[in-house]
């Protein structure tokens, strides 16, 4: 058991498939690399969070330190006339934004952005890296994109088993509400602008049957809690309407890349992660949605 100050959090360098108990509080099983985070709740503002234990003393954060490298912002002011945008979401988010980026700059944006995509990230745990790391960036916009695993916490999550009941459902969906109503709670504090978007994923019926063959067994055996291709399709479906609720109820831009991503497996290596060809249109999406927010007179974000 190694542990080492990183920043402003303490990490500790887990051995593979050794167990180790921290304080009797927290215990984890690692894996070859992996680091586990240890938060305060008194950092984070109350946020509700997943991987609190019982009593609330800790939360803890799977990642890499490779990503976390990538993921904490400089601590600078911006160059006067410069829009920051902060890309946050789990794996599917770590390619994209830089297609973004190359499109709006094209276009005459003066923009930096900064990308805090971490695999296996969910939507609380976004806004637990929002709320540690992002204020002191002070971005101007904050673009969400979460769905896959968000859905793989609920279903995998024995508090809402069995998620085909109705009562489970709400109560798994309004979990993830709350987090993103955190998420629009922490841009308010720091005076920026939430955009989040649906989620897009591969639709099997348009692929060969060896294709559609092979996402049974992915959801079968992979992600047996998820189950089927058409449950997964079923509970992304109830996702994506749970986001642009969101969005609709709380006046939040709303990018709605599940209806204008194609959906052919082509674009697609796997149930959500993106050929180069998906993320570049997914790229594209994306800053074809924030160009008029720029543009917008007297927003102070852009071009006036």
């Amino acid at each position: 058991m190694v542990f080492a100050r990183f920043g402003d959090y303490l990490e500790l360098r887990a051995q593979p498939g050794v167990r180790y108990r921290i304080d009797d509080t927290l215990e984890a099983v690692g894996d070859d690399g992996q680091y586990l985070l240890e938060y305060s709740p008194e950092d984070l503002s109350n946020f509700p969070l997943p991987f609190t234990r019982p009593d609330g003393r800790l939360v803890h954060v799977p990642a890499y330190r490779h990503e976390l490298e990538h993921m904490i912002p400089p601590n600078r002011a911006a160059p006067e006339g410069v829009t920051r945008i902060a890309f946050v979401g789990g794996s599917t988010t770590m390619a994209y934004p830089r297609h973004t980026s190359r499109v709006l700059r094209r276009l005459g944006y003066p923009i930096e952005s900064h990308n805090l995509g971490v695999p296996g990230s969910i939507s609380g745990t976004t806004l637990l890296f929002m709320a540690r790391y992002l204020a002191r960036w002070q971005p101007n916009i904050v673009v969400v994109y979460h769905g896959f695993n968000d859905l793989n916490f609920v279903t995998s999550n024995s508090a809402f088993a069995p998620i085909d009941s109705v009562e489970n459902r709400q109560r798994a969906y309004g979990q993830l509400r709350r987090y993103y109503d955190g998420m629009l709670e922490f841009c308010h504090r720091i005076d920026c602008t939430l955009v989040v978007s649906t989620f897009a994923a591969p639709d099997p019926s348009l692929s060969t049957a060896a294709e559609q063959q092979r996402f049974e067994v992915l959801f079968r055996e992979v992600f047996p809690w998820i189950g089927s291709p058409g449950r997964y399709a079923e509970l992304l479906g109830l996702y994506n309407d749970m986001v642009r609720a969101f969005a609709g109820e709380n006046g939040v831009p709303l990018i709605d890349v599940a209806s204008a991503h194609p959906r052919e497996p082509e674009f697609f290596r796997d149930e959500c992660h993106r050929t180069a060809e998906g993320v570049a249109i997914h790229g594209k999406i994306v800053a074809d949605a924030l160009a008029p927010i720029l543009a917008r007179p007297g927003s102070g974000l852009g071009i006036d």
